[in-house]
C-alpha cells in the first residue's frame, strides 16, 4: 500500500490539482442531489446506480464545478493542502482489498467553446505522448457525454503501481480520476478498474 500511495503523490503533482470529498448539490440539469454532509463529508445519495447502490457523492469545495459518485463502501484516507494544491485520495473500505483511487480538478480557461476544448484536447495528448512515450492514450466518450481520454503504462518499474489515469473535459474544466493497484493483483486492476469507471460515467461538469 505504501507503494501505491509513494506513486498517487507523485502523478498528482502531474495533475496539479485535486479536490476534497463532500456531499453534492445541484448538477448543470438542475436536479438535486442531497447536500447534507456528516463530520466526514459524505453524503448518501437517494438515487440508485445500475452498477453501486445509495453511492457517496463527491465535488468541489465550492460546489461549483463538478460532481461525481462514490461506492458507498469507499472513504476518504487522506486530504492535504500545500502551496495552494489539494490532494484527496479514497479506498475501499474492505483493508484487503489493496487499491486507491485519486481524483483531482483543474480549471482550463478559454475551452468552453467546443473548437476550442478540442484544440486544448488535441494538446494535451501530444504534451502527454512526449511526457510518457510508454503510454497507450484512447479517447472515448462518458456516459454523461464528455470527452474522456484514458491514459495507461505500457510498462512498469519495479514495485511501480498499475496506474491508470481518466482525464475528462468539459465546461471549462479537466477532471482527472486515477486508479492505483499492485502490479500482478489481477482482481485488484479487474476491481478498481470498475469502480473507477464508474466514477467516470457519473462524473458531471457545472
Amino acid at each position: 500500500m505504501k507503494m501505491i500511495k509513494r506513486t498517487i503523490g507523485i502523478l498528482l503533482l502531474i495533475t496539479m490539482v485535486a479536490i476534497p470529498l463532500t456531499a453534492c448539490g445541484e448538477n448543470s440539469g438542475g436536479s438535486a442531489v442531497s447536500k447534507d454532509s456528516d463530520a466526514n463529508n459524505l453524503s448518501t445519495a437517494t438515487e440508485e446506480t445500475s452498477l453501486f447502490s445509495n453511492p457517496l457523492k463527491l465535488h468541489d469545495e465550492e460546489n461549483k464545478q463538478f460532481c461525481v459518485d462514490v461506492p458507498s463502501d469507499w472513504k476518504k484516507t487522506g486530504q492535504s493542502d500545500e502551496s495552494g494544491m489539494n490532494v484527496t485520495t479514497l479506498e475501499p473500505s474492505d483493508s484487503g482489498k489493496k487499491v486507491v483511487i485519486g481524483v483531482s480538478y483543474k480549471s482550463v480557461s478559454g475551452t468552453s467553446e467546443p473548437e476550442k476544448l478540442n484544440e486544448y484536447i488535441e494538446k494535451f495528448k501530444e504534451v502527454y505522448g512526449e511526457k510518457m512515450p510508454d503510454a497507450v492514450i484512447n479517447e472515448r466518450m462518458t456516459a454523461n457525454g464528455y470527452v474522456c481520454l484514458v491514459l495507461t503504462k505500457k510498462t512498469a518499474g519495479t514495485g511501480d503501481a498499475h496506474t491508470i489515469d481518466y482525464f475528462i473535459f468539459g465546461n471549462g474544466g479537466r477532471l482527472t480520476i486515477s486508479q492505483f493497484s499492485n502490479q500482478g493483483d489481477a482482481e485488484g486492476l479487474e476491481y478498481v478498474t470498475s469502480v473507477a469507471e464508474f466514477m467516470v460515467d457519473t462524473a458531471v461538469m457545472y
